[in-house]
């Protein structure tokens, strides 16, 4: 899973700089989870409505091209084997040559990035990628 994602605990709010219209104050926008909105917190005014996170709704396509390894060992054959659904063989000479590559969403790419990185492979993402992993 993505780790990156906003923590459903988490609350944040930030005033807006827009008065109220029933009684004046303040009004702030928030984000708890998977709910955005604007509350006032004098007279209790609020509007609330679904957040995703851009991760979730980015299409991509993104590319993660993993670095030619020359000498591959055999976790490195299994890690390019499963990263692009091929059998060893094929993954063997595919990360040799460095054409181990995977297409697809932001979602699915900074998942497949973050567990590159914790197990300390050396890859590149384009087009340049805006979100952590």
């Amino acid at each position: 899973m993505y780790r990156f994602l906003i923590d459903p605990k988490l609350y944040t709010e930030e005033p807006t700089g827009i008065p109220c219209k029933v009684c004046g104050a303040m009004i702030y926008s928030f984000i708890k989870g998977s709910s955005c909105g604007s509350v006032c917190h004098k007279c209790g005014w609020k509007i609330v409505t679904t957040y995703i996170e851009p991760i979730i709704m980015d299409e991509g396509p993104y590319t993660l091209q993993l670095d030619a390894i020359p000498e591959p060992t055999i976790d490195n054959i299994r890690v390019a084997a499963k990263l692009v659904n091929c059998g060893y063989m094929e993954a063997k000479s595919r990360l040799q040559k460095g054409e181990i590559s995977k297409t697809g969403e932001a979602l699915e790419i900074a998942e497949a990035a973050q567990d590159l990185k914790d197990a300390g492979y050396s890859f590149s993402i384009t087009p340049d990628f805006p979100y952590p992993y």
